[in-house]
């Protein structure tokens, strides 16, 4: 269902038409499927215990890293709200590379530097992400981004002690590398 973007509450729909096929298909087996329960409040349950399973995975992989980037993107969805996705790719000592979707922030109100940063200094605290790991940052061009003073990557430098600074860079797409980054290549 969720994959689907269905209501929760079409369980109860689904578990009908399972209940009919299988009536039809394995009559013996229909008891042991009124059993199961589709109902909102279990499809929630076990959502949640998929997401808080990944989310463990991905925290205990991210608690290896040797380093790692982010990429960022500000959009806007189909109800007109902006969100912030932020994605990770990090690094192990056995050099195992992992890239997800860290997170999918709703911005409210505004879309300043200011707020951007924010919500990556809360999803950083929310995993356990060390700044002092945060190597490379993956962004778009916009304002709210590039801003030397009042942009993410302005306010950056300023507010995080990272022994390093990110380079603010203009393109489209930009991957701006630390300069320790940069002497690595």
């Amino acid at each position: 269902m969720a994959k689907s973007l269905k209501p929760f509450a079409k369980g109860g729909f689904i578990k009908e038409c399972m209940i009919k096929v299988c009536s039809v298909l394995y009559p013996e087996k229909k008891t042991e499927f009124e059993k199961v329960s589709l109902s909102k409040r279990t499809v929630i349950r076990c959502i949640e215990m998929m997401t808080n399973g990944i989310k463990t995975t991905l925290t205990g992989r991210m608690a290896g890293f040797e380093s790692f980037s982010i990429a960022l993107d500000e959009s806007t969805n189909l109800s007109d709200a902006a969100q912030l996705a932020i994605f990770i790719r990090g690094v192990d000592k056995e050099f195992t590379v992992t890239e997800e979707l860290l997170a999918l922030q709703p911005l409210k109100g505004t879309t300043t530097g200011e707020d951007i940063f924010n919500e990556v200094k809360k999803v950083f605290t929310n995993f356990g992400l060390q700044w002092s790991k945060f190597i490379e940052i993956c962004r778009d061009s916009v304002p709210s981004m590039v801003g030397l003073r009042k942009g993410f990557i302005g306010i950056l430098n300023e507010k995080v002690n990272l022994q390093k600074s990110i380079i603010a860079l203009s393109t489209n797409r930009t991957c701006v590398l630390s300069p320790l980054v940069s002497r690595m290549l």
